[in-house]
């Protein structure tokens, strides 16, 4: 492998993407270590510290499940602050003093994963590990800075000047060899604005996705302790990750950087990573000088970024923009209230045209339920009418046939095989001959009746089964094959305008059609199942006000010859055990002072009837991160 000192100096052209993964993408042979002996405790001593300084509460969830061998080695009694003290069980509390003691021992791999789950779990973010190995400090005798600071101004100007890459591309190898016996990492080459960073577990058993996160977490730590940019981008080029792990990465919530795998190589079978650092618009030298003095004096402290840290340099950054845009002070001012009372009047538009919109749409189907029930009732009536007029026909016959029809009237199915009967009887000749006395006129008459009447019933019939359509949300509808991105994602985003303090996450995920992954598909009629999800999903966002969330999650599994689609509405406001149960029984109320129910009933609707689907609500419990779910299967 040639190091990037001999490239520079051999003046050779950077290697293309593909030539990058085609020459640096394969394993090397490395020598064995020792899984028991494989990654330093200053790390885990570092997280340790990182979780106490932010939240000492979650330091019982990050040592669950871990043992230390040999903890009685330890010596002597480590104190810990008051607020620590009382946050930790004793147990916890002997596992922080045992790394405090030893922080210069190696602990197993087994261990190294489990603290990287827990602070997944302690945190609940999947992507956790990266905002840690970001903002962490784990060696700080080999920090960069600190050797280049105590050289004096020139130094600092000679730091500056630099490419960060270069100082990383000197002293990664170095500072991963002290901490880690498991892995290789290294910078393959770089230019002004870029490096390309390999990354090799030694074993393909220990590679995770916690540890990635990670790894790439205290790179790009590494870059802004030596320089500031406004953006850094992180672009896979190879892992052993399938697209749906990596799309993980995208959740990455941290200010100022972005991660993007598109075209990456994904072999599961190798060991080694490969990522492109992208850094542009560097900070200006007074930002980057007040940036690294800070870094200096608090090189103490357990975190690169602390809040109270984070604090500080907002209020730097407001003084130095004060006093470089003096005089647009008060343009800006004037702005930010134009900005604001224009978010406001777009919010305000916002609701009243989704309150217009779902209200219009759920007024119609309040609307054929009434003809429904309407045309229900002028259907019983005019049965009834037809059968008095039969009953009264009747009276005119034989009284042998009379009895014969006694029990005409006695249900549905009676009264139709009666007037199929009595139709057959009025034909014999043995039976109109009784009535020879009386006028033909009377015969046809009532021969007319019955057929009449079967007719009547028969409209009738089809009357009522169309009524149960349409109270089942049986109108006119388009079922087509659409991308689930398209119904949820005009829904989420009005739904955000009318209530933007309520956070609304979702996942758009893909599904593998011909090995080739594609954007998911549902069976729907796509103006239905915007109202039916709008009205949903809104009375989820109500439900969690003023400062709660929702999280909908969709996926799919076949059952049968169908492939059904489940849409999940989690929300943060707590829906009690009894509302559910109504809910779920069919009962049409509302909870809300001016509600009326025609949201919820319009979406059980649109979904029972023509999606042929299921709505259901659950209570998830008063103290739990989700008090509710609705889940939706089409």
């Amino acid at each position: 492998m040639v190091d990037n000192a001999t490239l520079q100096a051999q003046r050779t052209k950077l290697l293309s993407l593909d030539e990058l993964v085609a020459q640096h993408g394969k394993p090397l042979e490395h020598p064995s270590f020792d899984s028991n002996e494989a990654a330093s405790h200053r790390t885990w001593l570092a997280i340790a510290n990182y979780v106490a300084y932010h939240d000492a509460r979650k330091l019982d969830v990050l040592f669950q499940g871990i043992e230390f061998p040999n903890m009685n080695l330890a010596q002597g009694n480590v104190t810990f602050p008051a607020a620590i003290q009382q946050a930790m069980t004793p147990a916890t509390q002997q596992k922080f003093s045992y790394l405090r003691q030893t922080p210069r021992l190696f602990g197993s791999m087994s261990t190294r994963l489990q603290l990287f789950q827990n602070i997944v779990e302690g945190m609940d973010d999947p992507t956790a590990n990266f905002r840690v190995g970001r903002n962490i400090r784990v060696n700080k005798d080999m920090g960069a800075l600190k050797t280049t600071l105590e050289g004096g101004v020139k130094g600092l100007l000679k730091i500056f000047g630099a490419n960060p890459a270069k100082i990383l591309a000197a002293r990664m190898p170095d500072a991963n060899r002290a901490l880690n016996k498991f892995l290789d990492t290294r910078v393959i080459q770089y230019g002004p604005n870029f490096m390309d960073v390999r990354i090799e577990y030694f074993n393909l058993t220990d590679v995770s996705v916690e540890g990635d996160h990670y790894s790439l977490g205290t790179i790009l730590g590494g870059l802004e302790t030596i320089s500031d940019y406004k953006q850094i981008e992180i672009r896979a080029l190879q892992t052993p990750f399938d697209p749906q792990t990596e799309q993980v990465k995208e959740r990455i919530y941290e200010p100022g950087m972005k991660y993007t795998f598109e075209g990456y190589t994904h072999n599961p079978a190798n060991p080694v990573f490969l990522y492109r650092y992208t850094f542009t618009e560097p900070a200006q030298l007074l930002k980057r000088v007040l940036r690294a003095f800070g870094d200096f004096t608090r090189r103490n402290l357990p975190s690169r970024l602390t809040k109270t840290e984070m604090q500080d340099e907002e209020r730097i950054q407001k003084f130095l923009s004060q006093r470089i845009e003096l005089d647009e002070t008060a343009k800006s001012e004037f702005e930010a209230k134009v900005a604001a009372e224009s978010a406001r009047a777009n919010a305000a538009e916002a609701k009243l045209t989704l309150e217009q919109s779902v209200s219009a749409t759920n007024q119609v189907f309040g609307e054929m339920r009434t003809l429904a029930h309407d045309s229900k009732n002028y259907a019983l009536t005019l049965r009834a009418g037809a059968c008095d007029l039969l009953r009264e026909s009747i009276r005119h016959l034989p009284t042998d046939l009379q009895q014969k029809y006694n029990n005409l009237f006695d249900s549905d199915e009676s009264l139709t095989m009666g007037l199929q009967q009595m139709k057959q009887d009025l034909s014999l000749p043995q039976n109109i001959q009784p009535l020879i006395d009386q006028t033909q006129h009377t015969i046809d008459f009532i021969r007319n009746i019955a057929q009449h009447t079967q007719r009547s019933l028969s409209i009738i019939d089809d009357i009522i089964s169309n009524e149960r359509l349409v109270m089942a949300g049986g109108i006119p509808v388009d079922l087509q094959e659409i991308q689930y991105e398209k119904v949820i994602k005009p829904v989420v985003d009005n739904v955000k305008a009318v209530y933007p303090t309520v956070r609304i996450e979702y996942n758009l995920p893909q599904v593998m059609v011909d090995n080739l992954l594609q954007d998911m598909v549902v069976t729907a009629d796509a103006r239905l199942m915007k109202v039916a999800l709008m009205n949903l999903v809104s009375n989820a966002v109500e439900a969690s006000l003023p400062n709660g969330k929702v999280k909908i999650d969709v996926s799919q599994r076949p059952g049968g010859e169908r492939l059904f689609t489940i849409i999940n509405i989690y929300q943060s406001g707590y829906i009690p055990q009894d509302i559910a149960e109504r809910l779920n029984s069919g009962e049409k109320f509302t909870t809300k002072e001016k509600g009326n129910a025609t949201g919820a009933a319009a979406s059980y609707n649109i979904i029972t009837g023509p999606h042929n689907g299921k709505l259901t609500y659950e209570s998830l419990g008063q103290d739990q991160e989700y008090g509710g779910k609705i889940r939706v299967v089409i």
